[in-house]
């Protein structure tokens, strides 16, 4: 058993060291050795995970998951499993597991959120909308929440409660402690454009961009605003770009779609 912790803790070592091939060395030898230690099964699965091996990483989590891991609020693994089916695009598998680790943690703000976002990415809107005011009672300033909820308003026509929203949003993204990070620009940048303040958005996310030219995020959200501006070919342009960035792009694909010459 000391060998066995050992290898683990060596392993967890070269994890957070960023040495991802030996550290998975370390755990297929410990797995060979030891197959019902949880932990590695666990730590195999963030691997996979940080290489974007969805899948792979699903399948660990659950063999964690089968070895007993499953009770520790302190390893979510329904969380892991839950964004990993997220990143994949299936939201109904996504949904079932957030559920799952929303009952572990109650009280965890940010799988709530992580669970409202999937239900709407799921067309689930009513639910989606109760969970995300269920967010915003606990937490009025969670970020995004109130742009999230515009957007489902703003698809369901209700466009007075839309533009409520986004100017909630806004409010809060500028308040004077809000440093001025690329998610901070991005959420400002989306409560312009649900405000239809487009040039003011884009001015937004442009400057977030120039910051961090490999962020799929405000590649995409630079697209909506440049939509909105009737510039389909610019935004067809940062859609193809912020495709590299996600793992799942059945959505983008979607998008540029409906975007191109001659769609409906």
């Amino acid at each position: 058993q000391t060998q066995i912790n050992s290898l683990f803790n060596q392993a967890g070592d070269l994890y957070l060291q960023g040495n991802k091939i030996e550290a998975e060395e370390k755990l297929q030898k410990l797995i060979g050795q030891s197959p019902d230690f949880a932990l590695a099964y666990k730590l195999l699965g963030d691997l996979k995970f940080d290489a974007r091996l969805f899948k792979a990483a699903i399948a660990n989590y659950e063999q964690a998951l089968e070895l007993g891991l499953g009770a520790a609020a302190f390893y979510n693994l329904y969380n892991d499993i839950g964004i990993s089916y997220m990143r994949l695009e299936e939201y109904a598998q996504a949904v079932k597991y957030l559920k799952q680790a929303l009952e572990l943690e109650p009280d965890n703000l940010g799988i709530l959120y992580n669970l409202a976002c999937v239900l709407r990415d799921n067309g689930d809107y009513p639910e989606a909308t109760a969970r995300y005011q269920e967010l915003i009672e606990q937490r009025f300033d969670f970020p995004n929440v109130h742009n999230d909820l515009g957007d489902i308003y703003q698809l369901s026509g209700q466009e007075q409660l839309a533009q409520e929203q986004y100017s909630i949003e806004l409010a809060n993204a500028q308040l004077a402690d809000n440093p001025e990070t690329l998610e901070n620009l991005n959420r400002l940048a989306l409560a312009y454009n649900g405000l239809g303040q487009y040039a003011q958005a884009k001015e937004i996310i442009g400057r977030a961009i120039e910051s961090s030219l490999d962020d799929g995020e405000a590649l995409y959200t630079r697209a909506r605003i440049l939509e909105n501006l009737g510039d389909n070919q610019g935004a067809i342009k940062d859609l193809q770009k912020a495709k590299q960035f996600f793992s799942g792009t059945k959505f983008i694909d979607n998008y540029i779609i409906r975007l191109s010459p001659g769609a409906d």
